[in-house]
């Protein structure tokens, strides 16, 4: 109902969640302003707004609300990688906000395990923030597996001319030098890497 008083509850600072990470890399400008626009239509509505705040059962309570929607997304999956707690690894939302608060010196080298979408795009972005040439490690025969077709193959040349694609890996351990695994044929190999950056 048009009368209903609603209230949105962040911990963080700013609205937008994930989408703040997600638009981050150049060629995600128009998710940026898809971002900023639903921003900009709730703060213009009649919501009562409250960031820096935690939603404990507390202050839930408080509220009286005749319903409550959650939508505090998930906790991520780590794998059980030897090594995965590593100073020099990151999980991929930790990296980015890292870079908007300026916390991460330039890497000489950086490896991206997982080829997914959001994981390509991380190796595209960190190749032309840091002009260095990113290794994307990948379980699967192919990358961008989980891609919309309308980016799949601009990320995918992207990724040719940037990084090192590493298909059908097992990835064995992470050290602090960068991150040793098994190629398709089951050889050692190793990809120096000053950060590890992890999706999850």
């Amino acid at each position: 109902r048009s009368s209903d008083l609603v209230t949105l509850i962040e911990k963080s600072g700013t609205l937008g969640g994930k989408l703040n990470i997600d638009s981050m890399a150049p060629f995600k400008k128009e998710l940026g302003k898809y971002k900023d626009f639903q921003i900009k239509r709730v703060l213009e509505a009649d919501i009562d707004v409250r960031t820096n705040t935690e939603a404990t059962p507390e202050r839930i309570k408080k509220l009286g609300a005749d319903a409550l929607i959650c939508a505090f997304g998930s906790r991520p999956n780590i794998p059980p990688i030897p090594g995965i707690g590593s100073k020099n690894v990151m999980l991929i939302t930790d990296f980015y906000a890292s870079l908007t608060s300026e916390k991460v010196n330039a890497p000489a080298s950086l490896a991206v395990i997982g080829g997914g979408g959001s994981d390509c795009e991380t190796a595209v972005f960190s190749a032309g923030l840091f002009g260095i040439r990113p290794a994307v490690l990948e379980m699967r025969e192919s990358v961008c597996a989980d891609s919309y077709s309308l980016t799949r193959d601009e990320i995918c040349e992207q990724l040719e001319k940037k990084a090192d694609v590493f298909t059908s890996v097992s990835v064995e351990e992470i050290t602090e030098n960068g991150v040793y695994y098994k190629d398709a044929g089951g050889k050692n190999c190793f990809v120096k890497a000053d950060i590890v950056v992890i999706a999850c």
